[in-house]
């Protein structure tokens, strides 16, 4: 899985072009490493696309530790783990602040039946750089993400709704599919980031994610 993944990650950038190549050698042996040292994490899709990343800017070696060492905080490593329980409690998160703060556009996709997971996986594995925006923007979004933590990660999707909201609150399943699933190369950049500061800086908001969180690792308990 690694070795196809690597083929088709980043293409159009220079760097992994060649098969085979000084860069795909690179992603290659970080995801390896990475999935031989830690075997409970060990490999998933979305992780070839993360690693890239960071080899764009970092000597392999450097990639790797901060790879290990951002998949080692459970708001991320949740994400990949088998079962995605980060994932999970992730899209629960981002359902109750829909429903709580912009009770229309929750209503609305509920109604066409567009549930979370069928447009925001790739979202939240990829950390938002699988191709569905620019790379400058993917690379502001990475920034927040590294200075508020994984909670970045739902304030993220929650603002792509609120961007899209217009054309979502009048769209089908299909066109509302397409819109979020498609490359959002024409959102703009500062509004999309002004809307992210506005979901992580919103007290009632933070306070709405931190009990979603609680309530969906409470139920999670199985009693003895």
């Amino acid at each position: 899985q690694i070795d196809m993944d690597v083929e088709r990650t980043l293409r159009a950038n220079i760097l992994f072009r060649p098969p085979y190549g000084p860069g795909q050698r690179a992603m290659f042996h970080t995801l390896r490493t990475l999935s031989l040292v830690d075997k409970e994490l060990g490999y998933c899709q979305g992780m070839s696309t993360i690693a890239a990343i960071l080899l764009l800017y970092f000597p392999g070696d450097t990639a790797y530790v901060m790879m290990r060492n951002l998949l080692a905080q459970p708001g991320f490593r949740g994400l990949f783990l088998p079962g995605f329980p980060g994932l999970l409690e992730a899209f629960h998160v981002q359902e109750e602040i829909l429903s709580t703060f912009h009770p229309r556009l929750h209503a609305h996709l509920k109604r066409i039946d567009l549930v979370t997971m069928m447009y925001a996986t790739r979202w939240y594995c990829t950390l938002y750089a699988g191709g569905c925006l620019a790379f400058p923007t993917v690379l502001r979004i990475w920034d927040v993400m590294m200075l508020k933590g994984p909670d970045a990660l739902i304030g993220t999707a929650v603002a792509l709704l609120l961007y899209h909201e217009q054309a979502l609150l009048s769209s089908s399943f299909e066109e509302a599919l397409t819109l979020l699933n498609g490359m959002m190369s024409r959102v703009k950049e500062e509004t999309l980031l002004s809307l992210i500061h506005k979901t992580m800086e919103d007290k009632r908001m933070s306070s709405v994610m931190t009990r979603a969180h609680q309530s969906w690792r409470e139920k999670q308990v199985v009693p003895e």
